[in-house]
Formats: structure tokens, sequence, C-alpha cells
């Protein structure tokens, strides 16, 4: 009995250690805009996953500068900015730019 529940124990804290390597927490990737008009602030193809901030980034401009977001390819960018107004994608940027 003593070895069923050692047992038991053993592959109980197993199973928790390989939960949670497999489920890490997502991490915040850096999107900057590349795009040249407002048109495009929703549009994934218009950012590049990037883990530099551009130096040209202001306080108030017309276009966002860079998005810190959970997502970690342009489907995913997409899927985060189609919900959004251009509004809040903009109040959620990272610096802006003209």
């Amino acid at each position: 009995m003593r070895k069923f529940k050692s047992n038991g124990l053993v592959l109980v804290a197993g199973i928790v250690a390989a939960g949670t390597f497999a489920f890490k927490a997502p991490v915040a990737q850096s999107w900057v805009f590349t795009g040249s008009t407002e048109s495009q602030i929703k549009d994934a193809d218009a950012y590049t996953l990037s883990n530099t901030t551009p130096s040209n980034c202001e306080v108030s401009a017309s276009l966002p500068c860079s998005l810190h977001v959970e997502a970690t390819n342009r489907t995913q960018l997409q899927a985060y900015l189609d919900p959004k107004s251009t509004e809040e994608i903009m109040d959620e940027a990272d610096g802006q730019r003209d």
C-alpha cells in the first residue's frame, strides 16, 4: 500500500510538472506598424513582428507606432485587430507616428 501511495504521488507530481511546461502563459509580441495610411491600421499585413521599438514614436500622431499583443503570427494579429475600432488600436499603441 505504501509503494502504491508513493508511486501515486510521483505520478501526480509528474502530471502537474508536465502541465506546467505544456501550458505556458502567452507572451506579448511587439508588432511595428509599417503602413502609411490610417486605412491600414486594422490590416495585419501592415505590421511587422519585431523585438525593437522604432525611434520615431511620438505621444500624439495619426498612426500607431507599435502594438504589444499576444499574437505570434499575422492571422492571430488580425483576429486581435478585427473587433477593435481604429481609435481603440491607437489608444493601445505604444507611441504614435505620422
